[in-house]
């Protein structure tokens, strides 16, 4: 039994140091070779790296000849742009070796040689055990152009067309260092059959003329932008020559619409058409389409949709002509207005080839043109509140586009509807004078006191009148600020009959304007007082129109005219059908019912 067990355990032990022997062997021959491939893999490197030092001293070399003063001594990248090197400030080389691949191109002067520079070449990696690797090459680069004669450097020294020695007459040979050295022409050589000073082309005779047998023909004559010759003999006729630049024959044609008339007035009370004519410019051999449109504003709150007319294919100075309708002018009409435009379009694509469109506007104002007059009793039969003529009328108030009022004839009253304005939320009230502007003459009402609502005031004018409020808000030395109604300005706003309400928001306690004018407007939230009466509203507390402040009730004043008898008139707003009371100027278009519901002589308008 004992003599077995001995002989087991020996066999163990012979086991243990085979596999010992064969790990020692077998990570050796690893050992050997993973070195083998690191060395393989580093040679590969080199290889690559070697490479990229020799392309970067060609780089160098390229960059040196282009640009000799962009050559300066400093450390740089490089990047082929455009077919050519340039140094840059990055100097890595991603992706073409292993680890962290750099190169760089370190220039330095050469002492007491400004046209030498040492530049050496120098690419620097990591292997795969993160050792550092570089290889390196250097050379010397020269200002070659700087050693170069002006006889054979390939450059027109003296600016006399000839370059280098066999073209430059002033060039003994290619070591000659002067191309201006003209020497005397031999003689009975030089030719000047025109007697213009320019000899026939001959060795040592100038500058050659190209037509001798022409005078006006010379390189020292002005070119001549519309002849087809060659006037200067540079080589270039007519519009080719720079010489002609600002010629109007060489300007490039721009494509554009011109109209036959301009902007204008026109005191047209019927209604008709009016025709419109124009031409058109494009560059010769070019043709496009060409794209009419017009809108027509009428009344001066509501405008039509865009009506847009292909005309067809145009050419340059092509005309066309166009018949655009006119709607004519009703009574108590405040603005008729039409804007005609027009587009060249390109043929295949449709889009615009002009880089804006042409525009022509037409216009009826009651105070650029006379109003309509009416002789006949003022007949509403539908009681709706819009008339027919008569010949009993009445004038009407008229409000300029300024804001001014141009009152008739007769009494007028003056309401204080409101004034609400405090200083800062349901802070302290604000002190409000009203001054009454008759003809640009200011008096202030009331004694020039504060005003909250319910003053009156009433004058008799003697003749048609200019009428305006200044309204003035003060509080102690933080507010001091007047507002006039009859200049153009965005903080006082007049409404007549059938004016949209507008809408602003209630400011703190305040009532809002919407409250305070609920007695004369109606369901449509449309202003409803006489054709005589005008309401002026004032914003006096804030400048900012976009602020919740803005509420247009701190000065609310309503004005009433009763003008006296006249026989030239105007019955107020026109209504196309008395007979409906669904038919007038203040309705809605009801889409669909073929009927001309708001009177404006267009059915169905704005209807998808």
């Amino acid at each position: 039994m004992h003599s077995s067990l001995k002989e087991r355990g020996f066999s163990i032990i012979e086991i243990l140091l085979s596999v010992f022997i064969f790990l020692i062997v077998f990570l050796a021959v690893s050992y050997l070779l993973i070195d083998t491939l690191n060395s393989s893999f580093d040679d590969q490197e080199r290889i690559k790296a070697d490479f990229f030092v020799q392309e970067g001293l060609e780089a160098a070399k390229g960059i040196a000849a282009n640009n000799w003063d962009a050559f300066r001594p400093g450390i740089y990248g490089t990047q082929l742009i455009d077919g050519q090197w340039q140094l840059i400030d990055d100097t890595s080389i991603p992706n073409e070796l292993a680890k962290d691949g750099e190169r760089k191109i370190i220039i330095t002067d050469v002492p007491n040689n400004k046209n030498l520079k040492k530049v050496e070449s120098l690419v620097t990696w990591s292997s795969l055990t993160n050792q550092s690797k570089e290889s390196s090459a250097i050379t010397y680069l020269s200002n070659w152009r700087d050693y170069v004669t002006q006889c054979s450097d390939g450059i027109d020294n003296d600016g006399d067309g000839n370059i280098d020695f066999a073209n430059d007459q002033g060039c003994s040979d290619s070591d000659d260092d002067d191309e201006s050295d003209d020497p005397e022409p031999p003689p009975n050589k030089c030719v000047d059959n025109d007697k213009d000073g320019y000899n026939a082309a001959a060795e040592g005779c100038g500058t050659p003329d190209c037509n001798d047998n022409n005078s006006n023909i010379n390189p020292g004559a002005n070119e001549i932008c519309d002849n087809s010759i060659d006037d200067n003999c540079n080589g270039l006729a007519d519009c080719q020559d720079p010489a002609c630049a600002n010629a109007s024959n060489c300007q490039q044609i721009q494509p554009n619409v011109i109209f036959n008339d301009s902007d204008r007035p026109i005191c047209k009370i019927e209604a008709g058409t009016i025709t419109v004519m124009g031409s058109v410019v494009l560059p010769e051999g070019q043709s496009a389409r060409l794209q009419l449109s017009y809108y027509i504003v009428h009344p001066d709150d509501k405008r039509t949709d865009p009506i847009y007319l292909d005309k067809g294919i145009v050419n340059n100075n092509d005309t066309f002509s166009v018949d655009i309708p006119w709607p004519g002018v009703r009574p108590g009409e405040r603005v008729v207005e039409i804007h005609i435009g027009a587009m060249l379009l390109d043929i295949q694509s449709g889009n615009p080839i002009m880089s804006a469109g042409a525009s022509l506007d037409y216009y009826w104002y009651p105070w650029v043109c006379p109003p309509p007059p009416l002789v006949g009793d003022c007949i509403d039969a539908d009681k709706d509140g819009y008339y027919t003529q008569g010949s009993d009328c009445r004038p009407i108030a008229v409000v300029q586009a300024s804001g001014n009022i141009k009152a008739p004839k007769g009494r007028m009253k003056l309401e204080v509807i409101t004034s609400q304005i405090t200083y800062g939320v349901d802070g302290p009230e604000v002190f409000v004078k009203v001054g009454l502007k008759i003809n640009s003459v200011l008096s202030w009402l009331f004694n020039g006191q504060d005003v909250d609502g319910g003053e009156t005031y009433t004058a008799q004018l003697a003749d048609i009148t200019n009428i305006g409020i200044r309204g003035t808000a003060w509080y102690k030395n933080s507010l001091n600020r007047t507002i006039d109604s009859d200049v153009s300005t965005p903080y006082a706003r007049v409404l007549v009959k059938g004016d949209s309400l507008p809408n602003v928001p209630r400011y703190g306690e305040q009532k809002p304007l919407s409250e305070v004018l609920s007695a004369f407007v109606d369901q449509n939230r449309k202003i409803d007082i006489d054709i005589n009466q005008v309401f002026l509203i004032f914003e006096l507390g804030v400048t900012d129109l976009n602020s919740e402040a803005a509420d247009f009730q701190d000065l609310v004043i309503l004005f009433t005219f009763t003008p006296d008898a006249t026989t030239t008139c105007q019955c107020g707003p026109f209504d196309c059908d008395d007979t409906n009371t669904n038919i007038n100027p203040g309705k809605s278009e009801t889409c669909g019912n073929s009927i001309d519901d708001n009177c404006n002589f267009f059915v169905d308008e704005a209807c998808q």
